[in-house]
């Protein structure tokens, strides 16, 4: 009778074919069996089933039991201890055997040897269980553990061999790791995988049983070469991975097939020899790990350290030593830091950053980072804190270099904002001076700040190093040693004790470096060490270049700035600023006002609102070529602005880039209005028509002078038709030449010139003048002038013909009358020798007009060239011809050490005044002449002591009366006075009432 603990179904059960031969009862519940009616139990492998067993064999010992079902290897392994034959699905699948066959071999046993064999098999199974948990347990390596679990497997299954192997696929070879029994082959040993049974189980997913060799099919097979003729083995795999193989087997069959429970335990073995496999890879990897660990951590800059849950040392490497070492109790003694505790060992670390935060990673199972000071070592470390169950990992890195740099750089920071709030060039040196120390930590500093005016680099802030120890420093050019190269070139240059490059005493300097500030100086920082200059520090030294840089940049644009302001604020210009998108950025209120804007309604708005299309456009081509050209240059527009009300008014707008560091930035017009001119114009227009000398409106080009338009009188003049002359050149109208129209450049108006220029009529000459009225796209404007005084040269040659036949004839004339006044003079007497005197006194006179006359006529003829003389010979020689002359005289005279032109006009003038003195101002008179310089000019004051030169002559010289008015010569030198300072370039004025005469004349160089 059969039974089942369960209400499963036996057809889920393999090979239950043949059991209607049998009287089956089902039960779900060992407790309904009862063992006087049962020959035999089948209990189906489900959740229980170890309970049942447990109670058959308590209430039934001798009736034996069938555990059906699929196989693992721990349900065989406990079926075999509780003494429980297990037919499984794999084992029944694989034979000929049935569920059938097993029940009727386990009827077929007396009860006394079911229960012996049911004894001895639980025996055995609990024997060898312990001799495999010894193993498991044991500290060995793998190869012996091995070897171990081959004895076992071969005692409990009681074959001749037990072996394990390493298989290689790819090369279908295998080796042999480890064997145990009488074999006919050894360990090390290296076989064909063909040849071996093997190459099978390596394949299969479960075991590999052969009982008989040759019985079972394997007689022709290769496998046989191995001497086995039985064979139980499975595969060794690590990690998923399939390893080899471990076998069991005899040189002879065996004389039943093996049971369940023996494969159940040969597949235990397989999976423990797994095991300790995959144990032994990871040891090895671990151990091989913690090497290439303990190297990489030896070879780091990093410092590191390990300790374990009770804060003890597990390793340090030598660069966490090196950190440790000044804090450490006894540094003596590295060898027993392992193993010590980490507060007891370090006591400088308690209470610190370092022991908060370790304490708080190991507490909470976080990594921690941080920053912080370590005292005893006076240096700044970063920590990388890593907890584990094991203890602690700590990677301390020293940020000593960063944390002094990064405190440069706010110092820098600082020194920035400082430089920006600075408001001029020596304020700004001063904090480059003083930052200079701070930041780089030099204590050598010199600023020189250009002088644009003297093209010199100037010693602007140095620091108490340079005035104490080196001497008075040089001021430099550009491109003159070491600071002048560095300007010129704009680069960093440096000193290295090179006494030529570094002129005078350097003092105990031996290295300098020399950074330009752009276009504002340069900065020189320096040591007394040759040490070379770390890249951190050069780095810190060009930043505070720039900062400089820049704020000496800032310090000129704002200096410009508040020029730019004082004139908007003080000038009554009409300027506008526009930036380079065309936005009207600023406006002048007298512009504003011209115009009838609002600033609010056209500031921020486009430039539009106000130039016209045709100024738009023309001002975009202005401003492009004075980009493309030069940045520094002007350009002039006439065109018309619109006021509020859209009226057009004429203007010319001067336009000139606005640039910045970065480039154009927009541009400044200063318009000028012309309304006036353009009123003028009209007015000029009908002059233009009706004047009766010749002119011509022509723009003076690259090409010379083009005509634009000419009046009636220079029409009828020159011979030319009005309406065909516009656009031809000057000199093909004119003939010769053009008449100097392209020499006026910037000038307003030419001095006039006579030219003879042919006509018609022949060959005329003209008082010639240039007069320029404006600009055009083509060039200035200019109007020519062409005074026909061809009647008046010949007028002014009959005049001087006649003052000479005039003058000779008088001087004749008047010599015979004063010949004959002498003889009647010497002859007369009374009344009419009275008259006679009288008659010559006259005729004397008239020699005298005579004489002032050639005098004036050769002071006005006389041009100053290069007679140029110290004014102290000019006066003294003036003086001594007077004293000469007039001995009653007494002349003094204090001059200072100048020199005059025109020496001697000057000395003329002064005869003269002399000749005044001596003649009207007494009988001894006394002149005093002094003189001083201020700004350029000699002032020379000759005062007398007579009753002064009298008011109405005064006013002949000032214009207020005219030159006829004169009655005497005396009246004519005084004239001759006034024209000699005014063709000396001075001026005459009187004082004093008359008794001083002032003259003041330019100083020549």
């Amino acid at each position: 009778m059969i039974a089942s603990d369960d209400s499963a179904p036996l057809d889920e059960v393999a090979g239950v074919a043949g059991l209607d031969r049998f009287d089956v009862s089902i039960v779900s519940d060992a407790a309904g069996i009862d063992p006087a009616e049962v020959g035999c139990v089948v209990c189906t492998l489900r959740d229980g089933w170890v309970e049942a067993v447990e109670r058959l064999r308590a209430d039934a010992p001798g009736v034996p039991v069938l555990l059906a079902g699929d196989r693992s290897a721990g349900d065989a392994a406990l079926a075999s201890r509780l003494g429980v034959e297990f037919a499984s699905t794999d084992a029944l699948h694989d034979t000929d055997e049935t569920l059938a066959s097993r029940i009727t071999a386990a009827l077929s046993r007396a009860p006394d040897e079911r229960t012996s064999a049911t004894t001895d098999e639980s025996d055995r199974n609990e024997r060898a269980l312990r001799e495999l948990h010894a193993v498991s347990t044991a500290d060995e390596d793998f190869p012996t553990k091995l070897r171990r679990i081959l004895d076992i497997g071969q005692t409990y299954l009681g074959v001749e061999v037990g072996f394990a192997t390493d298989i290689d696929t790819e090369t279908e070879r295998l080796r042999m790791l480890a064997v145990t029994g009488d074999a006919p082959f050894a360990a090390g040993e290296s076989f064909p995988l063909a040849r071996a049974f093997c190459k099978e189980t390596i394949e299969r997913d479960g075991l590999l049983a052969v009982a008989d060799a040759n019985a079972e099919g394997w007689a022709d097979d290769p496998a046989t070469d191995s001497g086995l003729q039985c064979y139980l083995g499975g595969s060794l795999s690590a990690n998923g991975e399939r390893y080899g193989t471990v076998c069991f087997g005899s040189t002879s069959p065996r004389d039943r097939p093996f049971s369940d429970a023996e494969r159940a335990f040969v597949e235990l073995l397989v999976d423990w020899a797994s095991h300790e496999l995959e144990r032994e890879r990871r040891e090895s990897e671990l151990a091989e790990t913690r090497d290439q660990l303990k190297t990489v951590l030896e070879r780091i800059e990093d410092g590191f350290f390990a300790v374990d849950t009770d804060w003890q040392f597990t390793y340090i490497n030598d660069t966490g030593y090196e950190i440790l070492e000044s804090a450490v109790a006894d540094p003596a003694d590295r060898e027993a830091l392992p193993g010590a505790d980490l507060w007891t060992a370090v006591p400088d670390a308690v209470g610190t950053e370092f022991e908060a935060q370790y304490r708080r990673a190991m507490e909470t199972q976080q990594p921690t980072e941080f920053e912080a000071r370590f005292g005893p070592s006076d240096a700044w470390f970063g920590v990388n804190a890593y907890p584990s169950e094991e203890g602690l990992s700590v990677f301390l890195q020293d940020i000593s270099e960063r944390k002094r740099r990064e405190d440069a750089l706010s110092t820098l920071l600082s020194t920035t904002r400082e430089l920006m709030a600075a408001s001029d060039r020596e304020a700004i040196a001063d904090v480059v001076r003083d930052a200079a120390a701070d930041v780089i930590g030099l204590e050598y500093t010199l600023v020189r700040l250009y002088d644009r005016d003297r093209n010199v680099l100037v010693p602007a802030a140095r620091s108490e190093a340079v005035a104490r120890e080196m001497s008075d420093r040089p001021l430099y050019e550009p491109g003159e040693g070491l600071p002048g190269r560095a300007f010129e070139r704009g680069e960093m240059l440096t000193y290295a004790g090179d006494e030529s490059v570094l002129p005078g005493d350097p003092g105990m300097l031996a290295s300098a470096y020399c950074f330009p500030l752009g276009e504002q100086g340069t900065l020189t920082v320096g040591s007394s060490e040759s040490t070379p200059f770390e890249e951190d520090r050069r780095a810190l030294a060009s930043l505070l270049a720039a900062n400089a840089t820049a704020a000496l940049d800032r310090a000129e644009r704002e200096a410009r700035l508040r020029r730019y302001r004082a004139i908007h604020e003080n000038v009554r210009e009409m300027v506008y600023v526009i930036d380079e998108d065309g936005t009207l950025q600023e406006c002048t209120d007298a512009l504003l006002d011209r115009l009838g804007y609002d600033r609010d309604a056209v500031v921020g708005e486009f430039v539009g609102t106000f130039l016209a299309d045709d100024a738009l456009a023309t001002g975009r081509d202005y401003l492009k070529t004075l980009v493309a050209t030069d940045l520094d240059g002007s350009r002039t527009i006439e065109t018309t602005l619109l006021t509020a009300d859209g009226e057009e008014v004429p203007v010319d707008i001067e336009l000139s880039l606005l640039d910045t560091d970065d480039g154009f930035a927009g541009s400044v017009g200063v318009v000028h209005d012309r309304s006036e001119l353009e009123a003028e114009r009209s007015r000029f227009a009908n002059l233009f028509e009706r004047e009766p000398a010749a002119v011509v409106d022509a723009a003076v080009t690259d090409d010379g002078a083009v005509v634009r338009r000419v009046n009636p009188a220079f029409a009828d003049t020159f011979g030319v038709d009005p309406d065909a002359a516009p656009g031809r050149r000057l000199d093909e109208l004119v003939a010769p030449a053009a008449d100097r129209l392209d020499e006026l450049a910037g000038k307003g108006v030419d001095d006039p010139i006579e030219i003879e220029r042919q006509t018609p009529e022949g060959l005329r000459t003209f008082l010639f003048q240039a007069v320029r009225y404006g600009t055009s796209e083509d060039g200035p404007l200019v109007f020519g002038i062409y005074t026909d005084i061809t009647e008046r040269k010949e007028s002014e040659r009959r005049i001087r013909m006649l003052n000479r036949v005039f003058r000779h004839n008088i001087a004749n004339t008047n010599g015979v009358v004063t010949g004959y006044l002498d003889l009647l003079v010497d002859r007369l007497d009374g009344e009419a020798a009275t008259f006679a005197e009288k008659a010559l006194e006259a005729a004397t006179r008239v020699d005298d007009i005579a004489a002032s006359l050639r005098k004036i006529e050769r002071t006005v003829d006389h041009r100053t060239g290069d007679d140029t003389s110290p004014l102290s010979e000019i006066v003294g020689a003036a003086a001594t011809t007077a004293r000469d002359a007039y001995p009653a005289l007494t002349v003094e005279y204090d001059v200072p050490p100048a020199s005059v032109g025109g020496g001697v006009l000057l000395e003329t003038a002064l005869d003269e005044l002399l000749e005044n003195v001596a003649v009207h101002a007494g009988e001894a008179p006394t002149v005093e002449i002094d003189g001083r310089v201020a700004d350029g000019t000699i002032t020379l004051r000759v005062t007398d002591d007579g009753p002064g030169i009298p008011r109405r002559e005064r006013e002949v010289l000032s214009g207020d009366s005219d030159i006829d008015q004169l009655e005497h010569s005396r009246g004519l030198g005084l004239w001759l006075v006034h024209h000699a300072s005014a063709s000396l370039g001075g001026s005459l004025e009187f004082a004093d009432d008359g008794r001083t005469v002032v003259l003041e004349l330019p100083v020549v160089a």
